[in-house]
This record gives structure tokens, sequence and C-alpha cells, in this order.
């Protein structure tokens, strides 16, 4: 144990030892008031029905000052005890920073932070394609659904002769129209996110990232089958029917080997997430006895809490 963290130890049980007596004090308020309410109840209950109307106003104030009180008390306290603990848990990763710098396997343990970087980077942007699939894939389904309602409409409307049928004609067109907008707008925001997916990979030069380039898919264009105008006829609502399918076919084509890479990503992170807990918890395998033979109370869970937390450099 070096100096610094010997100095620290000591400093940490000072402000420890002040701030158990601040609890007791606090404590001790907190029991006195609860005392002086169960004591004015207890009189409260021996007294007849006449007494307890003439002193009811009396008794509520009585009780209202006993437990505003009581509320600032176990407010003091709980304050109190957040206080002792955040000095607690500085003390711990102050101790597991100083482990884990000072170590021999400080450079493996570097290595093993930026890959977990790299995999979790990659599991994101893996997580958040399927995601978007996904919803663009439920955005062309309600608008060909959409579009197939106009269709039925619009039939209607060329055989008879009913303005409430040309109305509800023009409303369906209007209805397949705003959801061939959304599902534009979804198709759109999936393939731009391919795009920075194929950029992020190109960055991490990470293991799981060649996978994902040998897919050999060209996500270029995905959109381009979305260029046509607003509908307001039978022809241009089979052109957009046409175009939807032409597109979910194309999407839905690229959907398994999203899933299967985001899969994949989530088991590498996995992996990686414990070989560099593994490593710290090596670099630190000392700190918790080192705590305890110095007289603080504190248990393993919250020093790998500590481990598990710590970033190199930050």
């Amino acid at each position: 144990m070096g100096y610094g963290m010997e100095q620290a130890i000591q400093s940490y049980l000072a402000d420890d030892r002040q701030y158990q007596d601040r609890i007791t004090a606090a404590l001790s308020q907190v029991e006195e008031k609860g005392a002086e309410y169960e004591a004015l109840c207890q009189q409260r209950a021996q007294l007849g029905i006449w007494q307890k109307i003439i002193t009811f106003w009396q008794f509520r104030r009585d009780i209202a000052v006993i437990r505003s009180a009581l509320k600032g008390h176990n407010s003091d306290l709980r304050y109190l005890r957040r206080g002792r603990d955040q000095l607690k848990e500085g003390l711990v990763s102050r101790a597991v920073k100083q482990a884990i710098d000072g170590s021999q396997i400080l450079e493996r343990i570097t290595q093993a932070q930026d890959r977990l970087d790299a995999a979790s980077r990659l599991h994101e942007s893996n997580k958040r394609l399927v995601d978007m699939g996904q919803k663009a894939l439920r955005e062309i389904s309600e608008a060909s659904s959409s579009i197939s309602s106009a269709q039925t409409m619009e039939v209607l409307d060329l055989v008879t002769d009913n303005k409430g049928i040309s109305v509800m004609s023009s409303m369906s067109n209007s209805s397949a129209s705003s959801e061939i907008d959304d599902a534009k707008r979804a198709v759109k925001a999936f393939a731009n996110a391919l795009g920075d997916h194929r950029d992020i990979v190109g960055s991490l030069h990470h293991s799981m990232a060649t996978e994902f380039i040998d897919l050999g898919m060209d996500f270029a264009g995905l959109n381009d089958g979305f260029d046509f105008g607003s509908v307001f006829s039978l022809f241009s609502l089979s052109s957009a029917s046409s175009s939807l399918d032409k597109v979910e076919s194309r999407v839905e084509s690229l959907m398994p080997d999203l899933r299967r890479a985001a899969s994949n990503s989530a088991a590498e992170y996995a992996r990686v997430n414990e070989e560099f807990f593994g490593l710290k918890q090596q670099a630190c395998c000392q700190v918790h006895e080192l705590l305890v033979t110095n007289g603080i109370d504190v248990s393993v869970k919250r020093v790998e809490s500590a481990v598990n937390s710590y970033r190199v450099g930050r």
C-alpha cells in the first residue's frame, strides 16, 4: 500500500467517525420525536369523548408539529447515511483505481477496454439496424393495407354515381398517401442507417466487422423505388403497391443477416466484457483484504461493483 492510499484510508476513517456521530445524534432525535408522538396518541386515547372533542384542534396542531419535526430529522438522517455511503464508495473507487493503474497487466486491461468499446459500438449499431428494419417493414405493411382499402374505394367510385362514395374514396386516397409518406421516411432512415453502419464497421477494424463486410450487400438505392408522386388514381395506387412490394422484398431479404450479425455481436460483446472484468478483477485481487485489514467495513460485492465500473483513463 502506497503512502497516498494510507493517507486516504486514515482520512476516510476520521471522516467516517464524524458521520457516525452525526448519524447517532440524528437517530436519537428521530427516536425522541417518535416517542413524543406515541405518548401524545396514548394520552389522547385515555380521554373521554367530550375531552377529545374539546382538545381536537389542539391535538391536530401538536401532532402536525411533531410530524414536521420527525420528517425533518428523517430527512437529515437519510442525507447523512447517503453521505457516509458516498464517502465509502469514493475510497473503494480510489483503491480500485490505484490497483489497476499500478498493475503489471495495465496494458492488457487497456487493450481489452478498447476491444470492448469497439464491440459495444458495433453491437449498438447492429441492434439499431434490426429495429429500423422492423420499423420499415411495419410502415410498409400499413401503407400496403391502406392502399388496398383505397383501391377498393376507387373501384366503387368508378362503378357508382354516389357522392358519398366519392368523398370516401378521396379520403382513402389521402390516407394511403400519408401512409406511403411514412413508409418512405422509414425506408430512407433504414437505408441511411445501413450506410452509417458500414462507416462504423470500416472505422473499427474489429474481428466481428469482417463478417458484416463480407456479406456483399448493396445498400445503395434501397429507397429509389419510392420516387412516385401523390396518389390520385387507380393507376398510381397500383404503381405504389408494386413499389411497396419491391421495397418490402428488399428489406426482408436483409433482415436474416442483420439479425444474425446482431446476435453474433451480442455474444462477442459479452465475451469481451467478461475478459475485461476478469483482468480488472485480477489486478484488484487484494483490494478487499487491504480495506478490511485497515478497519473498513466493506463487502466483496461493493468492491466488485467498483471494479466493474472502473475504466482506464477516466
